[in-house]
C-alpha cells in the first residue's frame, strides 16, 4: 500500500476504533494481528485421504496442501486397468439445503506409468465427489460418492450492508489480510447487501464469493439479504465441520451484531477460535446508540448486557439464533440487535 493509502487508512480507522462493551469485541487492528500471530501455532488442519472404491482400481483423494483448493487424485495401478479404461471422470459438488452450489466436472486421461493427477476444486469447503472410469467416453465403472473436505487453517468471512463498512473492509483487503504473518493464505469469503460495490468477476488473491450463495447473489442490486445470512450460516457449519481446529476472523457491520451469534456462536465454533471486527455504520450507529442510552444511568445497559450473555448461552446451547423473546428487539427479521449497540 503506498503511503497516500495508507494516510487514508489511518484517517478511516480513527473513525472507526470503536469497540462493544458488550461482546468484548471491536476494531483494534493491532491486537487483531497479535491474536492471528498467537493462535497460530496452536492450529493444525491437515488434510484426509477418502477413498472412493471401485471394482477396477479404488481412487484415492486428499487435498493437495491446506490454504489450497487443489486436490491430488491417486490410483494406485493405473497400468493394470488401462485395457479396460482410458479415463477418469470426476464430478465434485457443493450442496446447500440440497442443493449443488458449486460444481467441479473434470475428465483426466490415464497415462501408463502416472498414478498420481491433479484437479483444482477452486474453492474451500465440503465436496461430494463422484468418480468413474470411462472407455471412449463410456462409462465402465462406477464408484460410491464420497465426501471430502477443501480446508483452511484461516478464514475471513464478511457479510456487509450499507456503504462505508464496505470501503473500509477493502481497504482491509487491499492492506493484506488475506495473508497471515506467516505468508500463509487467508481464504476470505465476501458478500455484500449492495452488491455492485465490487466487480465480482476480477477478485484479489485469495478473495472469494461465499459459495453457498446463488449466482443472484451478485449479479443484482441488492441481495437477497436474510437467505444470504441463512446460507452464510450454513457454510460456516461446514467448513468448522472440516477444519475443527481452524481460526474464524468475522467482518460485520456493527448494526448487525446479530451475525456474532448465527455464524460463530450457533455452530458452536470455540471463543478461542474467532475474532470479529466490527465495521462502522455511519451515523446510524451514532442514532441508535443515541437512541438507547441518552437518558440511561447505567441501568438500561446493565440488564442489556445480562440479556446479551443470556442470549448468547442460549444460541449455543441450541445450535441456532432466535430472536424470539428479545426485550429490545429492532426488528425480528433483520438487524434483530440494532439497539445492542458497541
Amino acid at each position: 500500500m503506498n503511503k497516500k493509502a495508507k494516510q487514508l487508512f489511518s484517517r478511516l480507522l480513527s473513525l472507526v476504533m470503536l469497540f462493544s462493551v458488550l461482546t468484548g469485541v471491536g476494531f483494534y487492528p493491532d491486537t487483531v494481528y497479535a491474536q492471528m500471530a498467537d493462535n497460530t501455532e496452536t492450529r493444525t488442519t491437515t488434510g484426509k485421504t477418502v477413498v472412493a472404491q471401485n471394482d477396477l482400481e479404488d481412487i484415492e483423494l486428499m487435498q493437495t496442501a491446506v490454504n489450497e483448493t487443489k486436490v491430488t487424485i491417486r490410483i494406485n495401478d493405473v497400468n493394470s486397468i488401462l485395457d479396460q479404461a482410458d479415463s477418469l471422470k470426476l464430478t465434485a459438488k457443493m450442496y446447500c439445503d440440497d442443493i449443488a452450489t458449486q460444481t467441479i466436472e473434470e475428465i483426466i486421461s490415464l497415462n501408463t506409468n502416472s498414478d498420481v493427477y491433479t484437479v483444482d476444486f477452486e474453492n474451500f469447503g465440503k465436496y461430494t465427489v463422484e468418480t468413474e472410469y470411462l472407455k471412449d467416453n463410456n462409462s465402465i465403472s462406477k464408484s460410491e460418492d464420497v465426501v471430502m473436505g477443501i480446508a483452511a487453517e484461516e478464514y475471513n468471512l464478511a457479510l456487509l450492508n450499507a456503504s462505508f463498512p464496505v470501503a473500509l473492509f477493502t481497504l482491509s483487503v487491499l492492506d493484506g489480510i488475506t495473508i497471515n504473518a506467516e505468508g500463509k493464505n487467508i481464504p476470505t469469503f465476501v458478500a455484500f447487501e449492495r452488491q455492485s460495490a465490487w466487480n465480482w468477476n476480477s477478485l484479489p488473491q485469495n478473495v472469494y464469493k461465499i459459495p453457498t450463495l446463488p449466482e443472484s447473489d451478485y449479479n443484482n442490486t441488492f441481495s437477497n439479504w436474510t437467505n444470504a445470512q441463512k446460507k452464510t450460516a450454513s457454510y460456516v457449519k461446514d467448513l468448522y465441520e472440516i477444519s475443527p481446529n481452524a481460526f474464524f476472523h468475522l467482518y460485520t457491520v456493527d448494526n448487525y451484531v446479530e451475525h456474532i451469534f448465527m455464524f460463530l456462536v450457533a455452530n458452536q465454533i470455540p471463543e478461542e477460535q474467532y475474532n470479529v471486527v466490527l465495521l462502522s455504520d455511519g451515523s446510524g450507529t451514532y442514532s441508535a446508540f443515541n437512541a438507547t442510552f441518552q437518558n440511561d444511568n447505567g441501568a438500561k445497559y446493565n440488564e442489556m448486557l445480562d440479556e446479551w450473555k443470556n442470549i448468547k448461552t442460549k444460541t449455543k446451547a441450541d445450535g441456532k439464533f432466535d430472536p424470539t423473546g428479545i426485550k429490545y428487539l429492532y426488528n425480528p427479521d433483520y438487524q434483530c440487535l440494532q439497539n445492542y449497540p458497541p
